[in-house]
């Protein structure tokens, strides 16, 4: 049964996701009307716009690649964990790494280790 707690960390996950991304669209918009400006424009000012068009596009570029990376990586450890709580361990072990292969974070490996240890793939001796 679904309880408040869960309702409420997801919706604030799914708000910070849509701001993060609202900015991105608009550092998108900007880029545009600078490369648009920059077209339009004569001389040096022509050079000044177009470049300052090619770092904005540059940052709206990087910026947009690292937060696809990270939202992949959350969207997989929560799929993980929702499979690790069905106990479907193999399953689990699969999202996990494909959340360690988009966003390397401590909760994700920590969760891979967890995954490996139950399912046996791991045993005290290799530990030592």
């Amino acid at each position: 049964m679904p309880d408040i707690g869960n309702y409420t960390d997801t919706a604030t996950q799914v708000l910070k996701e849509a701001v993060k991304y609202f900015f991105l669209l608009l550092l998108s918009v900007l880029a545009i009307r600078l490369w648009r400006r920059g077209a339009k424009s004569r001389g040096l000012t022509r050079l000044k716009n177009l470049f300052l068009a090619g770092i904005v596009t540059v940052a709206a570029g990087s910026i947009g690649y690292y937060s696809m990376c990270q939202s992949l990586g959350k969207l997989y450890s929560y799929y993980g964990m929702s499979a690790f709580h069905a106990n479907r361990l193999p399953q689990a072990l699969t999202l996990f790494q494909l959340s360690l292969k988009y966003w390397k974070s401590a909760d994700a490996l920590g969760q891979k280790g967890v995954c490996l240890l139950l399912g046996g793939a791991i045993r005290m001796r290799d530990c030592n």
